[in-house]
């Protein structure tokens, strides 16, 4: 749900201010470091939609790799 997304990014914002705090980082860093975060995992997040398509193209193309392999 939302809350879990909102949670998470309060806590990517909190270690990057810390890491802001320990290593002298512009916040433009931060706020970099924030967006490649959530980016990827939106992106990672699409793509694991696709999975279960996966197992059913494999099964089609054992299929037709076996009707290409039959003596004509």
């Amino acid at each position: 749900s939302y809350l879990m997304m909102y949670v998470i990014i309060g806590v990517i914002a909190y270690v990057g201010i810390i890491f802001k705090t320990n290593n002298n980082l512009s916040i433009e860093d931060v706020f970099c470091s924030i967006l490649l975060i959530s980016f990827s995992g939106f992106t990672i997040g699409s793509s694991l939609v696709y999975f279960p398509d996966i197992d059913g193209t494999k099964k089609s193309l054992q299929r037709i790799f076996k009707l290409l392999d039959e003596k004509s």
